[in-house]
């Protein structure tokens, strides 16, 4: 009983650490995925910021 209450255990115990592990992972992909969408964002404002100089300048209006 001893040794089979150990083996669960240990068994328990990994499940523990692999649970662990995939939030880690999680939560890097997703502090990741945030940082991506900011630069991404942050290129849109500046192409879009580019368009309405280069319209700007085109029709002459300030």
């Amino acid at each position: 009983m001893f040794l089979m209450a150990m083996a669960l255990g240990l068994c328990g115990g990994g499940a523990a650490v692999l649970a662990v592990q995939a939030l880690v992972q999680h939560k890097r992909f997703a502090d990741a995925a945030r940082m991506d969408m900011a630069a991404l964002r942050d290129e849109v404002r500046k192409m879009a910021a580019d368009a309405v100089a280069e319209i700007r300048r085109l029709t002459g209006k300030p």
